[in-house]
């Protein structure tokens, strides 16, 4: 940011004058007042696009910046990395200035234990006031390793916090560059989830496809072309990237009769064939693009699709291929992978007597535009026959009567069925839909023989770790 930039300083003045202002103040919502104001101003000043960054620049700059100031560029550079949605950016700066500032407040001067905390610290100062709920949440999980949180427990937007609190400590290492400091710690930590971000710091920008923004996955779609290329084309086009190649590769080598890895992709598309192609090639866009949105839970989300991918291939009446059958659960689940509430919080979450997934199809119900977007994939990947049946699959999810086509049904049995062995979902749910279902699509004799079938097939796992 130019040093000389009119909104910068005005964010800059704001930031020294929040700070004089909660010396002398005796309400501690007024923490809360200033920390909002310090991130509405700072987002409102344009930044660097993600895909331009030069993290050593921005390291440099940030180093330079006065210590109150370099917190909150450290969390904007890790959401401009992890191009993370903006209401999880707000929050999470929110939080961050309720960090840095708490320390100002009289009342902190009471909580000596909590001084080298500050996250901790601005926690215990605003857990009385309801309107603080969210940030509270945030602050209360932050420092981790110290407090032995269990890495399902963990929430990605406190590890941020903890992160850059500990970067910018004020110690003797505070004098030092910002570099020097990351090699530090990466030379000091036992931590997995802290590895993970530091060196996402020193990363260089990462060339290649980029969405134009993380709600649309169909802005840079190269499907419709190469689905007319030759098997040149298509080689130059999934070899560029890692996470395009591998979903064809690993239907390849399911395929190989050899039963040997294959890792050649000339070698993995003849042997895939071309009535498949187009759904393979699907499918590598699909979980490529999802895979760029970087939700911390994307290892269970694509759990969760490859699960009920699997009940819908499993479904005889269907004669679904697993290429077809994953793009079907992929457009269907999509809407997972763009849910801000997997920002802020855990992959487990505890209830009153277990722990809950962090899988949370409420997104579902929430938002008036998802059924747009759902239509607009299926159509896109050729897939135009379940249209109507996933409509009638949304309106189910809303508590709604729907028609017991075979199609419908099939995708409500593939769905409950994947959140029954994922979720603490209903079996009541999932018994309904299987007596519905059981004739036309010729079920065996009972839902526990279903489920049996259904796990021995996808041999999905439940991750407990974040993806950072």
């Amino acid at each position: 940011m130019e040093a000389n930039n009119p909104a910068w300083l005005r964010y800059q003045h704001l930031l020294q004058q929040s700070a004089e202002q909660l010396r002398t103040a005796s309400d501690i919502s007024s923490l809360l007042t200033l920390s909002r104001q310090l991130a509405a101003q700072r987002l409102a000043i344009a930044d660097t696009n993600a895909a331009d960054i030069d993290t050593t620049d921005v390291l440099q700059h940030i180093a330079a910046l006065p210590a109150a100031a370099q917190p909150a560029e450290l969390l904007l550079l890790f959401c401009q990395l992890y191009r993370w949605p903006a209401k999880v950016r707000q929050l999470l700066l929110f939080a961050g200035y309720c960090s840095t500032l708490a320390k100002h407040l009289p009342q902190a001067a009471e909580h000596v234990k909590l001084q080298p905390y500050p996250a901790l610290l601005a926690a215990k100062l605003l857990h009385k006031l309801p309107q603080a709920a969210a940030v509270t949440t945030l602050l209360n999980n932050c420092y981790p390793t110290e407090r032995n949180i269990a890495p399902w427990q963990q929430n990605p937007l406190s590890l941020l916090l903890t992160q850059c609190e500990y970067l910018c400590r004020d110690t003797e290492l505070s004098a030092q560059p910002l570099r020097q400091r990351i090699g530090l710690r990466l030379a000091l930590t036992k931590s997995e989830y802290e590895l993970q971000l530091l060196q996402r710091l020193l990363q260089p920008p990462r060339p290649g496809i980029e969405l134009s923004d993380s709600s649309d996955l169909l802005s840079q779609s190269q499907f419709t072309r190469l689905c007319d290329a030759n098997t040149k084309q298509l080689v130059l086009y999934l070899g560029q990237s890692a996470t395009l190649a591998a979903p064809v590769l690993a239907l390849a080598t399911e395929l190989n009769r050899q039963q040997q890895p294959v890792t050649d992709l000339r070698l993995a598309l003849n042997l895939i064939g071309q009535q498949q192609l187009p759904y393979m090639l699907a499918e590598a866009e699909l979980q490529a693009n999802l895979q760029q949105l970087q939700q911390p839970a994307q290892v269970l989300l694509h759990q969760f699709s490859f699960c009920m991918a699997q009940a819908l291939h499993l479904l005889p009446t269907l004669q679904l291929s697993l290429p077809q059958s994953r793009t079907l659960a992929l457009c269907l689940c999509s809407e997972l992978w763009r849910n801000e509430a997997a920002y802020t919080g855990g992959l487990l979450k505890r209830a009153a007597q277990s722990w809950h997934s962090a899988i949370d199809s409420r997104c579902y119900t929430q938002d008036d535009t998802c059924a747009d977007r759902l239509a607009a994939l299926l159509q896109h990947y050729r897939l135009q026959q379940w249209l109507k049946p996933a409509q009638h699959w949304l309106q189910s999810l809303s508590g709604n009567a729907v028609p017991r086509d075979s199609n419908t049904l099939a995708l409500l049995l593939a769905w409950h069925s994947s959140l029954l062995l994922f979720t603490a979902h209903s079996p009541q749910t999932l018994q309904r839909v299987f007596s519905l279902a059981q004739q036309p699509l010729l079920l065996p004799a009972d839902s526990d023989t279903w489920l049996q079938q259904l796990l021995a097939g996808s041999n999905c796992y439940y991750p407990l770790e974040l993806t950072l």
